[in-house]
């Protein structure tokens, strides 16, 4: 979106779902109006990693792991034996490092976020606070953010604007991951969007 903004100059406007959190939130961030309805649940700007240990479980089924690595970090996260605290730190700082990185891209594009110690600590908001605090601009669903592009764009009906649908249809794996898996930005934006407005 912030190429669409910077090369072709065009007015971006975004407005959310239920839930636009953390990712999500990274990308709506850079629109020039956010909308959300009052029910919306967004924020989230946070880094989080989860690593499961199972060295309990492993022994009480006879399981064992052997390990052969060269480098004493190749191994960081090993699921089979309870994480060093040299391996802790290090995740942490990794963690500090890519916090800062989503926190100030969104202050490159809204730097008059309220509370920020609050805003940035990873928690979830819903939209009153998130209009409170400057994360979303205005509440409103589709059609809202429809009227405001056209108004943007000096518009009075939307002989310039086409609609297109994007369709994702989940594959078996996705599907059985619940969506907790890599995916690609195209994928994330089909993911996220249901329907987008393209200007001629």
């Amino acid at each position: 979106m912030d190429r669409v903004k910077k090369e072709r100059k065009i007015p971006v406007v975004v407005t959310m779902a239920d839930v636009c959190c953390s990712g999500g939130y990274m990308i709506a961030c850079v629109a020039d109006t956010l909308f959300a309805p009052r029910g919306t649940m967004t924020g989230s700007i946070g880094c989080i990693m989860q690593i499961p240990n199972f060295e309990g479980l492993s022994k009480k089924l006879g399981v064992t792991y052997v390990t052969i690595k060269a480098g004493k970090m190749k191994d960081i996260g090993n699921p089979s034996r309870e994480m060093t605290e040299e391996e802790k730190e290090y995740l942490n700082g990794f963690a500090r490092e890519t916090h800062d990185i989503f926190r100030n891209l969104v202050l490159s594009h809204r730097p008059d976020i309220k509370n920020q110690d609050e805003m940035f600590d990873g928690r979830p908001v819903g939209a009153v606070q998130a209009r409170e605090n400057g994360l979303i601009d205005e509440f409103g669903g589709y059609y809202d953010a429809y009227d405001h592009l056209l108004h943007l764009m000096g518009e009075d009906n939307d002989k310039h604007v086409e609609f297109w649908q994007i369709e994702h249809k989940k594959g078996f794996l996705l599907r059985l991951l619940g969506g907790q898996t890599l995916l690609s930005g195209k994928d994330i934006l089909s993911l996220l969007t249901d329907s987008a407005i393209r200007i001629r």
